[in-house]
């Protein structure tokens, strides 16, 4: 789905060190310290990854997290959040930082039966964005903003061989022209309205055709989606309409 969430875009652009500790298999702590990837040849990791976003110093993060098991039942409930300040130009030191503040709450459910597998999770985020550096110089409509965001998936497995899935995802926040706003009939991302509300469903389809070997999976996933960049219809200004981004997606998984 598509998420302007800084909290889920910074895979691979940044890296770090943390401690984290897991105590009579019931409380989970962490914390940990991340920075943007240095580039180069020294740096394969982060080879090919745009520096779009470079954050300024240490980024903090933590998660704690509440287990319990009830054989075959499996319960969790846990939060986690960051506070990031990120370059206003990501190639400009002088440029000031904009602050992002992320806060998220999640549950699972995991069944383990013989023939049965069902798992489902939700996790809930909420970001606080001050512009600390953009709406001074022009390149953000207002001070500060909110941005939330809704992930709720439900999957279910037959003699670990056969399994399916459905999930809900939507974002929503307050609208902001100069940092959401792109008109272009070239591009799918293009945004109108100024709007970062998105919203709509996965369906997944799995098979694992080894069996007692699961190191190989098949997987047939459709996204669809309601509602993009704050309109269901021509939320580019060019006609496209959210249903367009609509995707099939044909995959296989191997692991050695």
């Amino acid at each position: 789905s598509a998420s302007p969430l800084l909290y889920m875009g910074l895979a691979r652009k940044v890296g770090g060190l943390g401690l984290y500790g897991f105590w009579d298999n019931t409380l989970y702590a962490e914390l940990s310290f991340y920075r943007t990837t240095r580039q180069g040849v020294f740096s394969p990791l982060s080879a090919g990854v745009p520096t779009d976003t470079v954050v300024d110093g240490y980024a903090p993060y933590w998660h704690v997290m509440y287990n319990r098991e009830m054989h075959p039942h499996n319960f969790a409930v846990g939060a986690h959040g960051m506070t990031t300040d990120v370059l206003r130009v990501a190639a400009d030191a002088g440029s000031g930082t904009d602050r992002y503040r992320d806060l998220s709450l999640d549950a699972q459910y995991q069944y383990l039966g013989d023939d049965h597998i069902i798992t489902a999770d939700a996790t809930w985020t909420r970001e606080k964005r001050e512009w600390n550096a953009s709406f001074p110089a022009g390149t953000a409509s207002n001070p500060s903003g909110l941005l939330r965001a809704v992930k709720m998936n439900v999957h279910y497995w037959y003699q670990r061989r056969v399994g399916g899935g459905i999930g809900r995802f939507t974002t929503w926040g307050n609208s902001d022209m100069l940092k959401y706003g792109m008109s272009d009939e070239a591009k799918a991302m293009g945004n109108a309205t100024g709007s970062p509300d998105t919203r709509g469903w996965t369906v997944e389809l799995n098979y694992l055709p080894l069996k007692d070997v699961q190191t190989l999976k098949l997987g047939l996933r459709y996204t669809r989606y309601d509602k993009f960049n704050g309109a269901k219809s021509d939320y580019n200004g060019f006609g496209r309409d959210a249903a367009d981004n609509n995707t099939t997606f044909l995959y296989a998984w191997l692991l050695f």
